[in-house]
């Protein structure tokens, strides 16, 4: 392989010529005296989540002939990207320390998803140039690269909405990845809802991927899906909630009434019991009053009808003497004592019923 090298001793144009053994190669060559334009790239990673407000700076030095910096109030270069699809790129000259730059603004994953170039091949990190050229003479310029991650943007969430909500009637819904689609998914509850891919267009910094959320059960939940892009480190969640509605209220309400009904009820029974225990101790106990010993007598001879007693009526009190028995009870005495089984009336102690008490 043949090569070889031209040095400028001085200012204008000339043709170089590079002769081989099967070619012949002429070169115009134009030497400028003036300035010399160098890029330098920032040192971090280029991506567009989050977005950088300022944009990114590429500083642009103009040398003289003597190599030093030289100083200008104006904005004496153009700026260029490549490839254009990422972004754009504007000069700009900071007044207060003199300095020229090229700002980088990447595009957002929603655009870059819908003008990117289509290609599995493409990575998702790619080199970016910029280009920064004089305005005097456009062949004067320099170059820096740097390293772009793209980053990526959910489609369903906005400022206002950042929550799923399912419910029985719709217990599943779909989340759209823009932009970079090598992330991950990470959830708790893995038993109430699943999360599985769809459909993955891979396309580097333009891709689109599309996932499921469902959720399974009727149990209400509320959790948290957390997607990672572990290339920049950008992190998004999105919360999950379930809501049964009212079906999960009335059966909530109805054992919540069963379990008190039920705590009621047993606690009824309990001091039902007790108030029935303290009862029958504080009951006196009535023994059974014995029998007379005539009576017992009596349970083994005939049954013999007994005179009826008679009625009491009111004495007639004399002054003189103690009251007068009526002698309808006199009768009823004798006629007992005469009936009255094995009553021995030999002896028998005769006395005036009329002066007892």
């Amino acid at each position: 392989m043949l090569s070889g090298i031209a040095e400028a001793v001085g200012p204008g144009s000339t043709e170089v010529l590079f002769e081989g053994s099967n070619l012949n190669l002429r070169t115009t060559v134009t030497v400028q005296t003036g300035h010399t334009l160098s890029v330098v790239a920032p040192v971090e990673i280029l991506t567009n989540v989050p977005f950088p407000a300022k944009g990114y700076n590429f500083s642009v030095n103009f040398r003289g002939q003597s190599g030093a910096l030289l100083n200008d109030k104006r904005v004496l270069h153009d700026c260029r990207v490549d490839p254009p699809f990422v972004g754009y790129t504007k000069p700009w000259l900071d007044h207060d320390y003199d300095n020229s730059y090229c700002l980088f603004f990447p595009y957002s994953p929603e655009h870059l998803a819908r003008s990117a170039t289509k290609s599995k091949a493409m990575r998702p990190d790619i080199s970016v140039t910029i280009y920064a050229s004089s305005r005097e003479s456009s062949q004067i310029f320099g170059s820096a690269s740097a390293l772009f991650v793209g980053g990526f943007s959910v489609m369903e969430m906005d400022k206002s909405a950042t929550q799923l909500i399912l419910t029985p009637d719709s217990n599943k819904t779909a989340i759209t990845i823009l932009g970079n689609t090598d992330v991950e998914l990470h959830w708790h509850e893995r038993d109430l809802v699943i999360v599985g891919p769809i459909s993955k267009e891979e396309s580097g910094v333009g891709g689109r991927a599309e996932y499921e959320v469902k959720a399974m059960g009727t149990k209400r939940f509320r959790d948290k899906i957390l997607i990672t892009l572990a290339a920049n480190g950008q992190r998004t969640e999105i919360d999950v909630i379930y809501d049964p509605g009212e079906k999960e209220a009335l059966e909530t309400v109805f054992d919540t009434t069963t379990i008190w009904a039920t705590v009621l009820g047993s606690l009824s029974l309990l001091i039902l019991t007790i108030t029935l225990f303290i009862c029958y101790l504080d009951k006196p106990n009535r023994a059974q009053p014995s029998q007379p010993s005539w009576s017992l007598a009596t349970t083994h001879t005939p049954t013999v009808t007994a005179p009826r007693t008679p009625d009491r009526s009111s004495p007639v009190i004399s002054n003189e003497q103690s009251p007068r028995t009526p002698q309808p009870f006199v009768d009823y005495v004798r006629q007992t004592i005469d009936e009255t089984p094995y009553y021995k009336r030999e002896g028998r102690r005769r006395f005036n019923v009329q002066n007892t008490f």
